[in-house]
């Protein structure tokens, strides 16, 4: 039985965790900032009609000018920026430690997932017919599908370059390359099925010429 190995491992240090969890702050912060900014240097007609209720209600017994409306404007929405950027770095804060707990949970869950699917052990090359030899495993996730599966690769011992990259229930991972129509060459979908007997067969339609093609793929069992 073939171990399994790690392509990386999926558990940072504490270090890596403190930095992306920095990173997504400054992000935050920063989108926040150069908002307020914005308004700032760039008032609405509206923001000063505001702005200008709101001193004329305080200050009735002085008129007050454009460049008065416009310079407290500038005033309140600098100092807004930086007591946003405050808040939501205390926001942040507040969470770091119980999501970056989260992170390493989720990072040892997925490492573990990995680990725990044994590679096959008889993948033959398809061009030299002899024994490819498995190199790592990875997780595989495609998120808008909200798809993850464990994915194993295999090279050829004489670096014929007929590598390859087959998922742990044994269907096949389809390139680019591969998924390209032989009647127009467009890009076709690919769909892996199964038959009652456990036979798995690659259906694909191309998305330019509507043509379809089903090939089966071979694979040996365990």
């Amino acid at each position: 039985m073939i171990k399994p190995k790690l392509l990386h491992n999926y558990l940072q240090s504490d270090e890596a965790y403190s930095k992306q969890y920095d990173d997504i702050v400054k992000k935050e912060t920063d989108w926040w900032e150069e908002q307020m900014n914005h308004h700032a240097l760039y008032p609405t007609d509206e923001d000063l009609k505001k702005t200008r209720e709101a001193i004329e209600k305080n200050h009735k017994e002085k008129p007050i000018t454009d460049d008065d409306i416009k310079d407290a404007h500038h005033r309140l929405f600098t100092l807004g920026a930086i007591a946003t950027k405050m808040g939501i770095k205390k926001t942040w804060e507040g969470k770091r430690v119980k999501t970056i707990a989260e992170w390493k949970k989720d990072a040892r869950q997925t490492n573990k997932r990995i680990l725990g699917a044994i590679p096959f052990d008889n993948i033959k090359c398809k061009k030299c017919n002899i024994l490819l030899n498995y190199r790592w495993s990875m997780l595989h996730e495609e998120t808008a599908k909200n798809i993850s599966k464990v994915l194993f690769f295999y090279y050829c011992p004489n670096e014929c370059g007929n590598n390859q990259l087959i998922f742990a229930d044994g269907t096949p991972w389809i390139s680019e390359s591969d998924n390209t129509c032989a009647v127009c060459k467009g890009e076709r979908n690919s769909t892996v099925t199964k038959d009652n007997a456990g036979n798995s067969y690659i259906i694909f339609e191309c998305k330019k010429c509507g043509s379809r093609q089903v090939e089966k793929y071979e694979l040996q069992a365990r």
